[in-house]
């Protein structure tokens, strides 16, 4: 069943209030706003005209919290934020980024209870735990197999 439309409107109201032009979302009080909640407040919004200045603005903010390690929160690039990327473009229907963050996040595995990268051999990549990487084994069946070893 779908929430009330005017449920709905409230919520992104909400989300809109919250969010800083060339900041992003301020959930925290005054944080700054991460990869993280760049990525869910993309994946809340609408894709519509009314938002796009919002969207646009978002995109722009988490393509600066990205590395060749992946999607980052608070300057380390971590499976929890590429995969919150990850969402957030294949919501906005944004193939060639959600296969970026999809390609970096297969980079990541899981290594005594930590993620680590794959291209960088024991290179930590986060304080994710086991339970932040099950996004690695389930991915599709025509993409490049990760060792989980």
């Amino acid at each position: 069943m779908d929430a009330p439309q005017s449920f709905v409107q409230s919520v992104i109201k909400n989300l809109t209030d919250l969010y800083k032009m060339g900041e992003g979302p301020d959930f925290w009080g005054g944080y700054g706003a991460s990869a993280d909640d760049l990525g869910a407040f993309l994946t809340a919004l609408p894709y519509a005209d009314d938002y796009k200045t919002y969207i646009d603005d978002a995109v722009e903010l988490l393509e600066k919290n990205v590395s060749d390690a992946g999607y980052t929160s608070w300057g380390s690039a971590n499976a929890d934020s590429t995969a919150m990327a990850l969402m957030a473009y294949s919501a906005l229907d944004d193939q060639e980024k959600a296969d970026k963050a999809y390609d970096l996040l297969l980079q990541i595995r899981v290594q005594d209870d930590r993620c680590v990268h794959l291209r960088r051999r024991g290179e930590f990549a986060g304080h994710q735990g086991r339970s932040d990487c099950t996004g690695l084994l389930h991915r599709p069946p025509d993409r490049p197999h990760c060792d989980r070893s």
